[in-house]
């Protein structure tokens, strides 16, 4: 008993005795920065685009100063769906550089600013995420539209617009034309325009921008921002607001970042849009006012959201609205002038628009497949 109790007592002491180990293998290192301090330049590798996984030809390389080996992590945060990573160990002391190896998926087109961590020491880099302009008009693989689908549209003296569909014939990509820019549709996860690729030319496209379509929780489209062929944002191009019944109550254009128009509208118990004002420093400078039929307006039976797409709508600023914010068809504007507009829309077989006349002379024509 007594030598069990001498063994006991030396095998605490020795073991109370031993000096900690220190199990921290992390490495001393940072990212490098030249003499003035700043982030030495980061390389970035491969191509970014919309909803396309990157993979091992995504990449970013960064320099990192050693001071001591050991274990490492090096991350960035999360933009735009994806993000950069490494970790493993430093052997040897000195300057090394070590590529970050990038993992997720780009969700839509900007220009994504990331942060690069290492222990302490942190560097900025970004990454442009353009529109997909790998393909054009002549090159694309293009359906014509199920039976009732919109074929084409004319207006009368001006161009004629070509409607195009993907595979089922249900989903319209493109509208080209014979002398106006081609428009490529986006969509999102809910079926929604998410946004419009321009390209001008005719025959043989060339990208030039790209409108973007942001949302309210109601499905509004409350904003339409443009960015430029590198996905840098360029401008605001409208804002609009809505009341409870979801119509839109004022409609604001700018250019350059500067207001260049604003609308606001009025309804009647129907939900026809009656009054047009454009406002200009907070006062009125002009108004329409409009008659209706008791037809049911079967516009937004053309296509889900044509109202963005029609060339009506772009191209005749004045009377757009009638035709896409109304229950029932137009008949008659009145301008503040005084002057009156008579409006004609006739319909085929199946209710939907053939054609809009305003004072008994053709304007738009309507086809279908």
């Amino acid at each position: 008993m007594k030598h069990l109790i001498i063994f006991l007592f030396f095998a605490v002491s020795v073991f109370s005795c031993q000096k900690t180990i220190d199990w921290d293998l992390n490495a001393v290192a940072s990212l490098a920065t030249d003499s003035s301090g700043n982030c030495m330049s980061i390389e970035v590798y491969g191509a970014y685009k919309v909803k396309s996984p990157l993979n091992d030809s995504n990449y970013v390389v960064v320099t990192v100063n050693v001071d001591s080996p050991g274990q490492y992590n090096i991350f960035t945060n999360i933009v735009n769906g994806y993000s950069f990573k490494m970790s493993g160990t430093f052997e040897t002391k000195g300057a090394t550089k070590v590529k970050l190896i990038g993992y997720g998926t780009p969700l839509d087109i900007g220009v994504n600013d990331f942060i690069v961590h290492l222990n302490y020491s942190s560097c900025a880099f970004s990454i442009s995420v353009p529109a997909d302009t790998s393909g054009s008009g002549n090159i694309d693989t293009l359906y014509n539209g199920a039976s009732g689908m919109l074929a084409s549209e004319q207006h009368t003296s001006v161009a004629s617009y070509f409607n195009w569909y993907d595979l089922t014939g249900t989903r319209m990509t493109e509208i080209s034309s014979d002398n106006q820019p081609l428009k490529k549709i986006f969509y999102d996860a809910t079926n929604k325009i998410d946004r419009i690729d321009y390209y001008t030319g005719t025959g043989s496209y060339t990208f030039d921008h790209t409108e973007k379509f942001i949302y309210d929780n109601s499905n509004n489209v409350i904003t339409i921002l443009q960015y430029d062929q590198n996905g840098t944002f360029e401008d605001s191009l409208f804002a609009f607001e809505y009341n409870a019944s979801n119509n839109v109550t004022k409609k604001t254009q700018y250019d350059a970042g500067s207001i260049l128009d604003v609308k606001t509208y009025g309804y009647d118990v129907s939900g026809n849009l009656i009054k047009i004002y454009t406002l200009s420093g907070g006062l009125i400078t002009d108004s329409l006012t409009v008659q209706y039929d008791t037809r049911q307006n079967n516009f937004k039976q053309i296509y889900p959201q044509y109202a963005f797409l029609d060339p009506l709508v772009v191209n005749d600023a004045n009377v757009n609205e009638l035709f896409y914010y109304s229950a029932n068809y137009p008949v008659m504007v009145t301008r503040s002038n005084g002057t009156q507009q008579t409006i004609t829309v006739d319909a085929n077989a199946n209710g939907k628009p053939s054609d809009i006349k305003f004072d008994g002379t053709v304007w738009f024509v309507y086809n279908y497949n």
